[in-house]
């Protein structure tokens, strides 16, 4: 074995080398500010201090953009299964029908009509 190594414990066998704990020895008043407490308030992990000393701090707009959220782009989250859409004032009976389903979507306030129609067009499973 190399020197400076230490050697590998056999299968099953437990190490009694005491372990280094980093510990926050946090005093009970209000006055205690040790420097492991000050790091999680200021700003968050290693990647976030770094990313925000490279790019700097998080903008509302970056470069006149706004960010994409639910609300502006809803098509590109997951459906929602405990949100319903409102009736449109166009809406027949069959389009009111599924109108809840079309919660989130570009089509939840928009006319819709249907455009095939088994019965009226003459598709038949039979056929």
């Amino acid at each position: 074995m190399a020197p400076g190594f230490a050697t590998p414990l056999p299968l099953g066998a437990v190490s009694t080398a005491p372990t280094r704990r980093a510990v926050c020895r946090r005093k009970r008043d209000a006055t205690h500010t040790p420097r492991c407490c000050e790091k999680k308030k200021e700003g968050g992990d290693i990647i976030e201090r770094v990313w925000t000393a490279i790019f700097g701090a998080k903008q509302a707009e970056p470069l006149g953009l706004k960010r994409f959220d639910r609300d502006r782009f809803p098509e590109l989250y997951y459906g929602t299964l405990d949100e319903f859409a409102d009736p449109v004032d166009s809406d027949d009976e069959l389009a009111a029908a599924f109108r809840p389903l079309l919660a989130r979507t570009q089509l939840q306030t928009r006319a819709v009509q249907l455009l095939y129609d088994a019965n009226r067009d003459g598709w038949s499973a039979l056929e």
